[in-house]
């Protein structure tokens, strides 16, 4: 099985990734290297984010100094049948996770940043250790918003390669991160 991640952007390639398989869309996901400014006015709930201006994204060449990643959205197409849902959503977490990690190094002094759009996406950030900051009612989104603080970030990259590990040992493989991506099959990226 050959799932293939696709990222898609001019000023920033980056930004926007969608996993592939047999030509039908399983997901995508969308990080933002914001400038300082436009981070400022998303937290002071002044910003709406399709009112984001290609100025308040930082280059490809800015994002191991970017401080601000705002994640705009993580996707699952329900009506996709060529993957099984929970291996898909496996997956799209693993990539997700990956991505941060492979672009936004060191983590712990970066500060994500995230409006719940959905239920299970809200739940998704509780998990990852996001706290919320402004009320849906509180801001111009009209969503809640979550931040994850940079030693916040130290302890989700923790959590999670120990959810990894514990999820590895379940299936008898020796509990490696890599083993992680070799073990979701032939994932591979496109770039």
């Amino acid at each position: 099985m050959d799932i293939n991640h696709i990222r898609i952007g001019g000023k920033n390639p980056f930004v926007f990734s969608a996993l592939v398989y047999d030509r039908d869309l399983i997901g995508f996901f969308d990080i933002f290297p914001l400038s300082e400014s436009a981070a400022t006015r998303i937290l002071s709930g002044k910003l709406k984010e399709n009112k984001l201006r290609i100025e308040d994204i930082i280059s490809k060449e800015g994002d191991v100094q970017a401080k601000n990643i705002y994640i705009a959205s993580i996707m699952f197409n329900k009506s996709q049948n060529t993957v099984p849902a929970i291996v898909a959503r496996e997956v799209m977490v693993l990539k997700l996770y990956g991505h941060i990690v492979e672009r936004y190094a060191p983590l712990s002094e970066k500060r994500f940043i995230a409006y719940a759009h959905t239920g299970p996406g809200e739940r998704l950030l509780i998990r990852a250790g996001f706290k919320m900051v402004s009320r849906a009612r509180d801001n111009v989104q009209k969503r809640g918003l979550y931040v994850l603080e940079a030693r916040g970030a130290e302890f989700a990259q923790a959590r999670y390669e120990r959810i990894i590990s514990q999820l590895m040992a379940s299936r008898g493989s020796e509990p490696r991160i890599d083993q992680v991506y070799f073990r979701v099959g032939t994932f591979q990226r496109i770039r």
